[in-house]
């Protein structure tokens, strides 16, 4: 079993972790009106969208002034996130993680823990 999950890293305010449900569409920008509100003038009002849809995460730039970033590359399309993927907008970093627990099968088995993704 698996848990997809966006980690807002804050150095004031700690890290933030939100769990993405299948069908779940978030968008990012600096309104209010923003499911993942990122108050800078280096963000757009409506910035970018993450998709979760058959179990994948994508990210799609909404033709942003300044630009949505997946590991360091500018994206140009929408994007499968993977493990370990990091997108920026504007000043703000955020990492995609999968969180496995294992299943009560996984549990009985020797050598298999539960892992935490921070």
């Amino acid at each position: 079993m698996k848990k997809n999950l966006l980690v807002f890293k804050s150095r004031s305010r700690g890290n933030k972790v939100v769990e993405l449900s299948e069908g779940l569409t978030l968008f990012a920008g600096r309104t209010l009106e923003c499911d993942i509100y990122l108050p800078s003038p280096s963000v757009s009002r409506r910035h970018a969208v993450f998709v979760m849809r058959g179990g994948q995460c994508g990210v799609k730039d909404l033709d942003s002034s300044n630009g949505t970033y997946l590991n360091g590359e500018r994206l140009v399309r929408p994007s499968r996130l993977k493990d370990g993927d990091c997108i920026q907008i504007g000043g703000y970093f955020i990492n995609f993680a999968v969180e496995r627990t294992p299943s009560f099968k996984d549990a009985a088995s020797p050598g298999r823990l539960k892992f935490r993704i921070m």
